[in-house]
């Protein structure tokens, strides 16, 4: 099935635009005043759907999302969508955030959480759209625009940080940039790390261990340590959240348990790491991140 053809819009645009969204029972106000933010979708050289970026400070609201009736199930939306999160990064956003009645499920799978509509900032709430065209009972979505900057420690950079930065960038896509270190840097990641994330479907061979000093001046935004040691010998990262997720080290079990003691770091990483995912991350100061990904952690070790 080929795929819609996405460009910027022009002016001859909207009124294609417009009748689309009518059609579909979407606000049209204000829809001229964010012409450099448009983008629509073209097949056949017929305008299918369409979707855009106004500016309130430094977030964006996406906005005026639509597809022809005949255009959905192909995909068109969740190109528009990914296009749109793509161009907020390019302009420096903050947070992306958008209301909806409809569509309130399919958002999430491209990293939008849902939050309260009240903890929009105000330059935000004063958008015609928000403040007026959308009613009350619509939901409210965000998202960082910027990825967030996870570091993972351990000592030797071996196992579990290595387990832990693949499963993050596995599961976290376009939402995380992660990288992970050792206060004690080995030669690489422990051969059944790399078995146990093959097991997932996740390749790793190739990869090298690295110590703390080499991600130390970057900035992060969150550091997780993964094992005692390594929380005792991190360094202070200027503006980075720091949390401690304590695990054993699955190589320092008997041989005949190693495998199985791998698999079961693994599924401790991605349980914790599927719940970080699930929180508002584009709502969440620092101290609210702490106190979450502290709990995330709690809640997994008592389970």
């Amino acid at each position: 099935m080929s795929s819609a053809v996405l460009r910027a819009a022009t002016a001859q645009d909207l009124p294609a635009v417009t009748t689309l969204l009518t059609a579909n029972g979407l606000p049209t106000i204000g829809l001229a005043g964010f012409l450099e933010g448009l983008v629509v979708a073209v097949r056949d050289g017929e305008i299918v759907g369409a979707g855009g970026l106004e500016s309130a400070g430094a977030d964006v609201l996406l906005r005026s999302l639509v597809t022809a009736p005949a255009e959905r199930g192909r995909g068109t939306g969740q190109a528009l969508t990914a296009r749109l999160v793509t161009d907020a990064r390019r302009r420096g956003a903050g947070t992306i955030w958008l209301l909806t009645e409809t569509a309130a499920d399919f958002f999430p799978r491209l990293g939008f959480r849902r939050v309260p509509r009240d903890r929009a900032p105000a330059p935000l709430q004063s958008l015609a759209e928000f403040a007026h065209a959308c009613p009350a009972s619509a939901t409210a979505l965000a998202r960082r625009a910027q990825p967030l900057r996870v570091l993972v420690l351990c000592t030797a950079n071996a196992a579990r940080s290595q387990m832990a930065e693949a499963l993050l960038m596995h599961w976290g896509g376009d939402l995380v940039a992660t990288a992970s270190a050792g206060s004690r840097p080995g030669h690489g990641p422990h051969p059944l790390a790399v078995a146990t994330l093959a097991e997932r479907g996740i390749a790793w061979e190739g990869k090298r261990s690295q110590g703390i000093d080499a991600v130390a001046d970057q900035p992060w935004d969150l550091v997780i340590t993964v094992c005692d040691a390594a929380r005792d010998a991190c360094p202070v990262l200027p503006g980075a959240t720091m949390v401690h997720w304590g695990l054993s080290d699955p190589a320092a079990v008997p041989p005949e348990a190693v495998a199985d003691a791998f698999r079961a770091t693994a599924n401790a990483l991605e349980a914790r790491i599927h719940a970080l995912l699930d929180l508002p991350l584009a709502v969440l100061d620092a101290p609210a991140l702490h106190a979450a990904a502290q709990a995330i952690h709690a809640a997994q070790a008592s389970a």
